[in-house]
């Protein structure tokens, strides 16, 4: 069966997609998934190539398997929120400008919703040097509001994964976060898993442990 026109667009995030009657679609990622509908219906479930490169081995079972965990996904929301078009596109170029690793996004008391770059290859001295170190490179206002705490850090792969687009953002007590474009011709929503990360808050070299000591932020601030 051919991959539906509005697929190939996805294949960014995998080779394969998994479809299922009525119209329904999964896409399986190394740590983004999507999912959503079809705009032709779909009479028999079944795995359909969605880029030119060859087949990985993954089997329809396996795929009917991570469907049935993905629909577990995301059982509480924590905040629901929109991160602007605008917002996202510059966060991108500033995680390509400071060649920044992961980002993250939480709720502050002050501020709102805060969406903060940092590179977490700041410990080695082998990758990069001393000097050029840096922690909390940027710090972009998403909102004015937070519904509830919460932290989750996504790398900045899984940030450029994320169209560019007006995101409706929820994040749930399982440390799953979906992202829904408003403005696609089809209905999806990306998947992410928060990956536990805190950003370096500052370092400093123990005398007598006679080793780099570091302290991070709280997740709330």
């Amino acid at each position: 069966m051919k991959a539906p026109a509005e697929l190939r667009s996805f294949s960014k995030i995998g080779n394969e997609a998994l479809l299922m009657p009525p119209s329904r679609f999964l896409i399986v990622g190394d740590e983004v998934l999507v999912s959503g509908s079809v705009l032709k219906k779909v009479k028999t479930t079944t795995v359909v190539s969605i880029s030119e490169k060859s087949k990985s081995a993954i089997s329809l079972r396996q795929f009917q398997i991570l469907f049935k965990q993905s629909e577990k996904l995301g059982t509480r929301s924590l905040a629901d929120f929109t991160i602007p078009k605008s917002v996202l596109v510059r966060l991108k170029a500033l995680a390509k400008e400071l060649n920044s690793t992961h980002v993250r996004i939480f709720a502050h008391e002050e501020r709102g919703i805060v969406a903060r770059l940092f590179d977490v290859r700041i410990g080695s001295d082998v990758l990069l040097p001393r000097i050029e170190r840096i922690h909390a490179s940027a710090t972009l206002n998403v909102r004015d509001d937070a519904s509830n705490p919460f932290s989750l850090t996504l790398s900045v792969e899984s940030l450029n994964l994320l169209p560019a687009d007006d995101l409706l953002v929820s994040v749930y007590a399982d440390g799953i976060m979906h992202a829904a474009p408003v403005n696609s011709g089809i209905q999806h929503v990306f998947v992410c898993r928060d990956q536990g990360i805190s950003e370096p808050y500052t370092s400093f070299q123990h005398e007598t442990l006679n080793r780099t000591v570091y302290f991070v932020a709280h997740p709330s601030g």
